[in-house]
């Protein structure tokens, strides 16, 4: 049985989560999240480090239309996060 997240749970995750982290916010299998990164239709950006996959904690906030303390309404989290899967190094053509 998971265990759920409270706010303070939430407050203590990292900026960049896993792939584990992230599926767990959103209630969804491990494997499920990691197929649809693969396949691109993962609901926020995905940053890729080498082998490693991160998901920005605040992308996933918002998908959830939850704010951080301090985000003013409208601004990180306050609107749903686009489809931006990202596989290149910004700047990169």
């Amino acid at each position: 049985m998971r265990k759920s997240l409270s706010d303070d749970n939430v407050r203590e995750l990292p900026a960049a989560l896993t792939v584990s982290q992230a599926a767990g916010m959103l209630r969804i299998s491990r494997s499920t999240a990691y197929q649809a990164i693969h396949e691109g239709r993962w609901p926020t950006r995905v940053v890729r480090v080498g082998r490693s996959i991160r998901v920005p904690k605040v992308d996933v906030l918002g998908l959830l239309g939850l704010a951080e303390d301090g985000d003013a309404p409208g601004e990180g989290t306050g609107a749903a996060a686009p489809n931006l899967n990202r596989t290149t190094p910004a700047g990169a053509a």
